[in-house]
């Protein structure tokens, strides 16, 4: 049983990792199903591992709004789409097999594997140094990434650009920082998501001592250097969102044809391409709140709502802060879903579920 514990510690990483894998860049092969394949399957042997000491408490059925949120979408795909479901089925059971696993960890393993999702954090952030040095242009998947971006800090878009990002988080929060782990997150978000750190720096001088000299220093730059300051941020784009604005407009319009249900997440691409004639199609609004009234409608919305509202309330106020800016704040530009099973929603998860058993002093 403790091997089997000490195994998953390391896999369930890795699984939620190899799910963002992809050479398609390198080899022209799209290759993406088949590392999604493989996350699913290091999933299933982490449960075959662990299956005789699982167990679902009473005190665990709480947590089942979880798998309940990914079978509204599921059930939303299914009655609209058929056949097209099939994505939303497969998501919905490896959410419930990974949500299964966790919940039988104890604190202390919990943070052995969020410490090794922040190793593997640590590791792309070299990865992407690297790449800059050897001036490799590259794709935007994990660990072939895309290093060099056109967008503004809002609305960085890659996977290791907001790795990066918890990255710098979380660091402070499960380890206290010497000067590489905390050097070495700057420069992975300098590299990709480049401008989040003109913004961190500006929140943490707010909390500095010399907070009123630093303001002064940049009303001077804002003065004398307006121009090119808004070349840098790319201030132009807060008008429009670099489009949302549009892909809101036309989830919120798919949303009021079948406000209970919603549409199904299949629907998404063919839906918006009725207007933008992109290709490829968008498989999504870039917005969690939009993507989950088109995709489930109010039910589904409801239920994710309280999904929020629970770790919301089992939290302390500088926690509610951390979640609400730092870790729900991307998913309303970069949708992903809290506890799905891939790289940023799992994270999310595992923190969520590591803060929640901290304050309720669970073992």
């Amino acid at each position: 049983m403790f091997r089997a514990n000490n195994a998953s510690i390391f896999l369930i990483p890795l699984a939620i990792f190899v799910n963002a894998i992809s050479f398609e860049h390198f080899s022209g092969i799209e290759d993406r199903l088949i590392f999604k394949t493989l996350s699913v399957c290091i999933l299933l042997f982490i449960f075959f591992l662990k299956h005789k000491s699982l167990k679902i408490r009473q005190n665990d059925f709480k947590y089942f709004l979880i798998p309940l949120f990914f079978f509204c979408l599921f059930f939303s795909d299914l009655i609209n789409n058929g056949g097209s479901s099939l994505n939303a089925f497969i998501r919905f059971i490896a959410t419930t097999i990974f949500l299964i696993i966790i919940i039988n960890l104890s604190k202390k393993e919990l943070f052995s594997v969020l410490y090794n999702c922040l190793s593997l954090f640590m590791i792309l952030a070299l990865l992407g140094i690297a790449f800059v040095f050897l001036n490799l242009s590259v794709g935007e998947k994990i660990p072939f990434i895309n290093i060099y971006s056109t967008k503004s800090i809002f609305f960085e878009q890659n996977i290791f650009g907001i790795c990066m990002f918890f990255l710098f988080i979380s660091i402070g929060i499960f380890k206290k920082p010497g000067p590489i782990k905390f050097g070495m997150p700057v420069l992975g978000i300098f590299l990709s998501y480049y401008r989040t750190v003109y913004l961190l720096m500006i929140i943490r001088s707010i909390f500095s001592r010399y907070f009123i000299l630093i303001f002064l220093i940049l009303l001077i730059f804002l003065f004398y250097f307006s121009t090119e300051l808004s070349l840098i941020i790319k201030i132009e784009q807060l008008s429009t969102l670099t489009g949302r604005d549009i892909l809101w407009r036309i989830g919120l319009d798919g949303f009021s044809e079948s406000p209970i249900f919603g549409l199904g997440e299949s629907a998404i691409p063919l839906y918006s391409n009725e207007i933008l004639n992109r290709d490829p199609a968008y498989t999504t609004f870039h917005n969690v709140f939009v993507d989950i009234l088109f995709s489930g409608g109010l039910v589904a919305f409801l239920v994710y709502l309280l999904i929020i509202l629970y770790f919301l309330t089992k939290a302390n106020k500088v926690f509610w802060f951390m979640f609400l800016f730092f870790l729900l704040a991307p998913s309303m530009l970069n949708t992903y879903y809290i506890f799905s099973f891939n790289i940023l929603g799992g994270f999310v998860g595992l923190v969520l579920l590591y803060m929640e058993r901290i304050e309720s002093k669970y073992l």
